[in-house]
C-alpha cells in the first residue's frame, strides 16, 4: 500500500489538467478560520485533496463498484443526504477501528447520512469473511481495479471523505478526530447552503498551490496582443514602438477550475421575465464573438478571463441610455473581474444607421468606463432573434450565459452581484490577491 508522502506527483481529472508549480502555504491563523477540520498527510498530498474539493463525485465510478452488501448507492438515494465514505483495507488495524464509530452515526443520524465503507482492490477475501460475520455493520462494496481509489487519490488507510448535501466532495482525507464534528455541520446544510461553499473551496485550493492551466474555452481574443496595457470604454490610440519596460514580478495565472466546479456553483435564478430574444440561459453563445470591430481599447486579459456583460443597444434607444449608467458602475465596481462590453450596429432607417462613424461619434460624447465593439452585420444579435433593446447577457468565465433579460430590470444588478461572487475562476484570483489587498498582476 502506498504511503502519504510530500512527494506525490501531481494528477490529472478528466475535466481538467492542473499543471503542479511552486506551492504556497496559507497563515495558519487564516488557514484555521477557513477551513476548521484537519486532513492528512503532507504539503503535495493537501494540493490534490484541495483540487479534489472542487470536484462533485463522481457517481458513475461509485456504480461501477462491486459486491455491494446492499442495495447500491446513487445520486438519487443519497438525495438530502451527506455520505460518509471510508476508504479501508481489511488489513489495516486504523481502518477497521473505525467501522464503529461510522455505525454509530449511521444510527444517529438516520435520514441525514449515509455511511459506506469501500475496500481496496486487494485482501477482498478476507473483508468477505468479516462481512459475512456481520462485523462490518455499515454498507460495504469493493473496488475491484482499484480506479474509485485512484480518483480519490487514496494513499494509506483509513482515508475518510464526505460528500455533501450537493454531491460534492467536500472534505478528503478528513482527519478521524474531526469526523463527527464535520458530518454533524454539514447534515444541518441545505443543498443550496452547500453549492454557495464552492468558492471558499477554490480558495484554498488556490492558496496551497500556483498553477498555469491552459483554457479549454475558445478564446475569442484571439489577435495580436498589444504592446501597453489597455482601458476599457477609452478610445483606441496609437501604440508607440518603443519596448514596454519588464513588470517587477510576473504572476502566475489562477487556475482554471474544472467543469464540475461551475456546474456546482450557486448560479442566480434563470430570468422568466421580459427576455425579449430566444432564451439561452444555461447556454453557450449560437454565434461565438470575435467578428466584432472594436471602438476602445481591447482588455489586457484575454475575455474568458472575466464575467462579461454583453449589452445589446443603440443610440435611439432611450432605454438604452438610461441602462448606461448602471452598466458603468457595475464596470467601476468590479474591475478586472468583470467586462461589460456595449454591442452596436442595431440600426433604424437612414435617421439612426448605426454604423460605425456614428457610435464613435456618440460614445466620444457619453465617455464610459467600459468597452464598445460594433457588429456591422448583427451576427450574435440576430443569431439571439432579439426583439426589443436594450437586452443584456450575463456570461461566467466558462462561456456560459447565466443571466438574460433587460438591464433595467431590477433583478439585473442581483445576478451580476450573484455571478461575480460565484464564478470558481475570479475566486481563485481572488485568492492570490497579496495581504496588502491589491491584486496580483
Amino acid at each position: 500500500m502506498t504511503k502519504r508522502s510530500s512527494n506525490r506527483r501531481p494528477f490529472m481529472f478528466a475535466a481538467a489538467v492542473f499543471f503542479l508549480s511552486t506551492a504556497v502555504c496559507a497563515a495558519p491563523d487564516a488557514h484555521t478560520k477557513a477551513d476548521p477540520y484537519r486532513r492528512l498527510g503532507g504539503p503535495d498530498h493537501l494540493v490534490e485533496l484541495r483540487a479534489l474539493e472542487t470536484h462533485a463525485l463522481d457517481f458513475e465510478k461509485l456504480a461501477d463498484l462491486e459486491s455491494w452488501s446492499g442495495d447500491p448507492i446513487t445520486a438519487e438515494s443519497l438525495k438530502g443526504r451527506v455520505l460518509i465514505l471510508l476508504a479501508w483495507d481489511q488489513h489495516e488495524a486504523r481502518s477497521v477501528r473505525l467501522l464503529p464509530t461510522l455505525s454509530r452515526l449511521n444510527r444517529t443520524l438516520k435520514d441525514k447520512a449515509v455511511c459506506l465503507a469501500v475496500h481496496s482492490k486487494d485482501g477482498w477475501d478476507d473483508a468477505k469473511e468479516r462481512i459475512a460475520a456481520g462485523r462490518v455493520p455499515i454498507a460495504t462494496a469493493h473496488d475491484t481495479d482499484g480506479s474509485f481509489f485512484e480518483m480519490l487519490r487514496v494513499d494509506e488507510h483509513p482515508n475518510l471523505f464526505i460528500v455533501d448535501k450537493a454531491g460534492q466532495i467536500r472534505i478528503a482525507d478528513l482527519d478521524p478526530r474531526d469526523l463527527t464534528r464535520a458530518v454533524n455541520a454539514l447534515s444541518r446544510e441545505t443543498p443550496e447552503q452547500a453549492r454557495a461553499d464552492l468558492p471558499r473551496r477554490i480558495e484554498l485550493f488556490a492558496q496551497a498551490s500556483r498553477l498555469t492551466v491552459p483554457s479549454d474555452m475558445p478564446n475569442p481574443d484571439a489577435a495580436p496582443q498589444q504592446t501597453t496595457p489597455s482601458t476599457p470604454g477609452r478610445p483606441v490610440r496609437s501604440v508607440p514602438s518603443n519596448p514596454v519596460e519588464p513588470q517587477d514580478e510576473i504572476q502566475p495565472a489562477a487556475p482554471r477550475p474544472p467543469a464540475s466546479a461551475y456546474s456546482a456553483a450557486a448560479w442566480p435564478e434563470i430570468n422568466r421575465q421580459g427576455i425579449n430574444a430566444t432564451n439561452i440561459q444555461g447556454k453557450r453563445l449560437p454565434v461565438a464573438l470575435g467578428n466584432e470591430n472594436w471602438l476602445t481599447e481591447r482588455p489586457e486579459r484575454a475575455l474568458n478571463e472575466h464575467v462579461m456583460i454583453l449589452d445589446f443597444w443603440a443610440t435611439w434607444c432611450g432605454p438604452c441610455i438610461r441602462a448606461s449608467p448602471t452598466l458603468d458602475r457595475l464596470q467601476i465596481q468590479y474591475k478586472g473581474d468583470l467586462l461589460v462590453m456595449g454591442i452596436s450596429g442595431q440600426s433604424a432607417g437612414s435617421r439612426y444607421p448605426e454604423d460605425e462613424r456614428a457610435i464613435r461619434s456618440f460614445i466620444a460624447g457619453h465617455p464610459v468606463s467600459y468597452s464598445h465593439l460594433h457588429d456591422a452585420q448583427q451576427r450574435v444579435y440576430r443569431s439571439l432573434r432579439i426583439t426589443g433593446i436594450p437586452h443584456v447577457l450575463v456570461i461566467s468565465t466558462d462561456g456560459i450565459i447565466r443571466w438574460q433579460g433587460n438591464p433595467l430590470d431590477a433583478n439585473f444588478q442581483r445576478a451580476v452581484d450573484s455571478v461575480v461572487r460565484a464564478d470558481p475562476l475570479l475566486a481563485a484570483r481572488r485568492a492570490q490577491q497579496p495581504r496588502n489587498g491589491k491584486p496580483n498582476g
